[in-house]
């Protein structure tokens, strides 16, 4: 029973988290809208990775962690449930945070708590591309920025710049698909035991799609507030930009099986397209203070992932 409990929650908590973020961002985007937003990227996370497989949600479930054993599921359970407990709190003290970083963190702390095999060469790939992909996102969004010109299009052209926005948007929601929201489908495949290959139903597929949209919609309002606004003035173009580079960034990590926060390379690519226009437009101190969430997020998921790994293993 705690097993389903904590799949369906980490689910819901996805959307409200990342779904939201997401979607607030692209707030100026009135073809879609904000619930359509939430469609595009439920359908997204339910449908692209039955296209282009189960490889980010591999890596998290069976690579860093052996799991096996009989403490790895209730180890699992612990592990997603600090996750889960640490983005909240942080969401509460107004700190939006990265939920990969967070179940990364805890599933290897409750990892090395418990007793189990930790395979550190891929751990340590995770980081590393976990840094290496909004600094790549900022990089992209200055270069798309610079090559196509500062200034906003022309009226005549804006029904225009609303088509591109929207594929900006969908190939974003694609790329989130391919790689960060398949960390939905690790949490299933973990807390119930699987082995080695990812399996999944189709209810299990709708399941998460489901929870990840009714989540996405609750949390706009107070997303809203949040990623997009909070680093910069929101503007079309911006988004647009943004989205662009982050789809290319974390599309890229899909192709290594590496799973990548979205919602950091998205505001990476925000700042990069805003600052390539003047830096002064960027609230430097909120995108510092954004940094110093991310930064705190996986070592305090670590410390609390190792403490709950203890008192499973010390308690079975």
């Amino acid at each position: 029973m705690m097993a389903v409990v904590t799949s369906l929650a980490f689910s819901y908590v996805m959307g409200r988290n990342d779904g939201a973020s997401l979607v607030a961002a692209n707030v100026p985007n009135r073809l879609l809208g904000g619930f359509g937003s939430s469609l595009v990227l439920s359908f997204a996370v339910g449908l692209v990775p039955v296209v282009v497989g189960f490889g980010v949600a591999e890596t998290i479930a069976f690579r860093l962690v052996g799991l096996g054993g009989s403490n790895g599921r209730a180890i699992a359970v612990a592990g997603v449930s600090v996750a889960i407990g640490v983005v909240l709190v942080m969401s509460r003290w107004g700190l939006p945070t990265s939920l990969t970083l967070a179940l990364v963190g805890a599933i290897v702390g409750a990892g090395i708590g418990g007793g189990l095999p930790v395979d550190w060469r891929p751990i340590l790939g995770v980081v590393a591309i976990g840094v290496a992909a909004p600094v790549i996102a900022g990089v992209v969004a200055s270069a798309i920025r610079t090559l196509f010109g500062h200034a906003p299009l022309a009226p005549s052209r804006r029904s225009s710049r609303r088509l591109v926005h929207v594929a900006s948007f969908l190939l974003q929601a694609i790329a989130y698909g391919a790689n960060d929201g398949q960390k939905a489908f690790a949490v299933v495949l973990v807390v119930f035991g699987a082995h080695q290959q990812a399996h999944l139903d189709w209810w299990e597929l709708l399941g998460v799609a489901g929870l990840f949209c009714v989540g996405s919609v609750a949390g706009r309002r107070s997303a809203l507030r949040g990623l997009g606004s909070r680093l910069a003035p929101e503007r079309m173009h911006h988004s647009m930009v943004a989205q662009f580079a982050s789809a290319a960034s974390v599309g890229a990590s899909a192709m290594l099986g590496m799973p990548v926060s979205m919602t950091q390379a998205c505001a990476a690519g925000l700042v990069g397209s805003t600052a390539i226009e003047s830096s002064r437009r960027v609230r430097w101190e909120q995108a510092v203070r954004l940094v110093h969430a991310w930064l705190f997020t996986l070592p305090a998921s670590l410390v609390i992932g190792v403490i709950a790994g203890s008192a499973i293993s010390v308690l079975r």
